[in-house]
């Protein structure tokens, strides 16, 4: 599937992440960055927020890597397509 943005949904009560990676794949061992954020705040809980890719294209897999070691959660992720 293509997807063009991608929307992220605040935990009720852990902190939600503030930076981390989207990345796609065909075949599930090379993986292509399509995003990075740094520095990103969900000030409220159950806070939802979309972000755009510039690099729209159909894949296969897509994963995020969530940066820090402190836990950090998201009530929902959400992939957009066209």
């Amino acid at each position: 599937r293509a997807i063009a943005m991608y929307t992220l949904t605040s935990a009720a009560k852990t902190p939600a992440p503030s930076a981390w990676t989207l990345e796609a794949s065909d075949d599930g061992q090379h993986w292509t960055v399509l995003d990075t954020r740094k520095g990103e705040r969900f000030p409220w809980a159950r806070q939802t927020r979309a972000f755009g890719i510039s690099q729209v294209g159909a894949h296969r897999y897509y994963r995020f890597r969530f940066e820090g070691d402190a836990p950090k959660a998201l009530a929902e992720i959400g992939l957009l397509g066209h």
